[in-house]
């Protein structure tokens, strides 16, 4: 899987230290925008009613058995269990929340699932459950979404964060419709973003007029009075792959560390990492980088002395599953947190040559760097590049 990242400045800082410092280098608040390439699948459910109280039967280990429990919960401690050993997300943590969904005690009021949407990146996933919501408080019944994330064989409900557009595409867009429409764009790359942006002018502006209008629903956007007296049709199950690229944006922080050795208990307690993950008493950290990329919050800690340890807040990664995808967690992982700022830079280095050497290799045509075509470069340019390379 290919993923192409076109980097760009929002700002950055970074620092030199004087020598008795151990800090030697700091990057801070590196904005980037990757545009990254994967495949999207659409299934479209034969419209199964969820109501709450009711044992869950959808299939095990499924997103929809993740869903169905999740539209179950009671409880505060429930809720914490559920989504242990992580934090419980914001939206769903405030006071009143279980008090809210008590209405669906009645059994009016209940989840009609819709469709689900994939976006597979290769070393992670986003997807999406869109359900129509009926509920007795709503002035009619709306399309709501909940977002899961797939990472290394874990399922999580998250915050939209960077999905914000998907969202908002799907609670006012028809799916059926959806699929009719990409289906004839179905050889070619779909910009995700592009075509979010495009769909969502119809909702802005009353003036606006493309061919993705046809796509609203309006009888269940929560964005227009307009109801739906149809019954719903109960069909089959509708599977639909396609090839996408979207926009993302990243953030680097690091700083790169002096050669000294430290305890592997002081390494574990600062930075979060089970002792039984560091397998020397003493070891000495050489950098510590922390990458926000593809909705989740990443730490790449690198020792002079031992295997590079990337990890979550809460699990340590393994580190094939990041290397055999073309990314910039891998690319981070592997190249000289310093060097790869430098190659970032437009000026002439001093003290790096051979980022002046390979910068117009790695660039796009608009200037910024594409983290494809670095990853080639390193590859073609290892024993050139061998002193900025942690392998």
């Amino acid at each position: 899987m290919k993923n192409k990242f076109f980097l760009f400045f929002a700002f950055f800082l970074f620092s030199k230290f004087f020598v008795f410092s151990q800090e030697i280098f700091e990057v801070k608040k590196l904005m980037i925008t990757s545009n990254v390439k994967g495949i999207l699948t659409i299934e479209k459910y034969p419209h199964k009613e969820l109501h709450k109280n009711l044992k869950c039967s959808c299939p095990i280990n499924t997103v929809e058995q993740k869903f169905c429990n999740f539209f179950n919960i009671n409880t505060k401690e429930d809720l914490i269990n559920f989504f242990k050993p992580y934090n419980v997300p914001q939206s769903y943590s405030k006071e009143d929340y279980l008090d809210k969904m008590k209405i669906y005690d009645k059994s009016n009021n209940f989840y009609l699932l819709d469709s689900k949407y994939i976006f597979d990146y290769g070393m992670s996933k986003d997807i999406f459950i869109k359900y129509i919501n009926n509920n007795e408080v709503f002035p009619k019944s709306v399309y709501s979404v909940n977002y899961f994330q797939s990472f290394d064989n874990d399922l999580i409900i998250k915050e939209m964060g960077e999905n914000f557009d998907v969202g908002m595409f799907l609670i006012n867009s028809n799916t059926n419709k959806t699929i009719d429409y990409l289906n004839v764009l179905k050889d070619k790359e779909i910009d995700i973003t592009l075509f979010c942006s495009n769909f969502l002018e119809n909702i802005k502006s009353n003036s606006v007029k493309n061919n993705l209008q046809d796509l609203l629903d309006k009888g269940y956007s929560p964005f227009f009075e307009d109801k739906i007296n149809e019954t719903i049709i109960k069909g089959d199950v509708l599977q639909k792959t396609y090839n996408y690229k979207r926009t993302l944006h990243d953030m680097i922080s690091g700083i790169v560390l002096a050669n000294n050795k430290i305890s592997k208990k002081e390494i574990s307690e600062k930075y979060n990492i089970p002792i039984e993950n560091l397998v020397k008493d003493s070891l000495s950290v050489k950098e510590v980088i922390d990458v926000n990329t593809l909705n989740n919050d990443f730490t790449i800690v690198k020792f002079y002395d031992s295997k590079t340890i990337i990890k979550t807040s809460y699990e340590i990664i393994d580190n094939d599953l990041i290397y055999k995808n073309i990314s910039l967690l891998g690319i981070l992982s592997k190249l000289n947190l310093d060097f790869f700022v430098e190659l970032c830079v437009n000026n002439k280095s001093l003290k790096f040559p051979e980022a002046n050497k390979l910068q117009p290799l790695i660039k796009n045509s608009d200037g910024s760097i594409n983290i494809n075509k670095l990853a080639d470069v390193i590859e073609k340019n290892k024993i050139l590049l061998s002193k900025y390379l942690d392998e």
